[in-house]
């Protein structure tokens, strides 16, 4: 997932702040409340984001934040499993706490399916969703989380990936420039 990230970044000319120094078994970097923890983490990857948004929210942009991680699914599926915050209204269990709007999503759902991959929601029990307040991409959203980072105006969006779209050199850099076309326009 690595090379597919920086393709993608290098392809769409964005910001880019890749984890490939701190292995899950050390820090989970979905998990904003273990990332505080670590001072060094904290600078090095929570400010770096920040530091983007404000960027780009400066020159009058709305920001998009993509998470590209592994797909959890173990059964056949999409190319690609979509989070943003989905669950159901009036189920404590499952809270929806979006971090785009449904119009958005459509947008980049029709873009990718254009690509030619695949696109599936995250199903509710799929820790891909991602509502949960601690989880990376709700950072924007949280007011009384953390200094400076609450603005509902960022969007957010999890791609959960096939194995397939990354394993090999060629397929991550064909991904990285399908997911650029796609995201080019926003």
């Amino acid at each position: 997932i690595l090379t597919l990230g920086r393709n993608l970044a290098d392809e769409l000319g964005c910001f880019a702040v890749i984890n490939s120094r701190y292995p899950p078994s050390l820090v989970n970097m979905d998990d904003v409340r273990a990332i505080r923890k670590r001072k060094k983490v904290t600078d090095g990857f929570l400010l770096r984001i920040l530091q983007f948004k404000k960027e780009i929210s400066e020159n009058n942009l709305l920001p998009l934040v993509l998470i590209l991680q592994e797909n959890d699914r173990t059964e056949p599926g999409p190319d690609l499993s979509l989070g943003y915050g989905q669950g159901e209204r009036g189920r404590p269990e499952f809270p929806h706490r979006p971090t785009m709007s449904p119009s958005v999503l459509s947008t980049i759902r029709v873009g990718l399916e254009d690509q030619g991959l695949s696109t599936g929601m995250a199903p509710l029990e799929s820790s891909l969703c991602r509502r949960d307040l601690y989880c990376l991409n709700q950072l924007f959203r949280q007011k009384d989380y953390l200094d400076s980072f609450f603005d509902p105006t960022v969007r957010s969006l999890v791609l959960g990936l096939r194995p397939s779209l990354y394993e090999s050199e060629g397929a991550a850099r064909e991904t990285g420039a399908k997911l650029a076309a796609c995201f080019r326009e926003f």
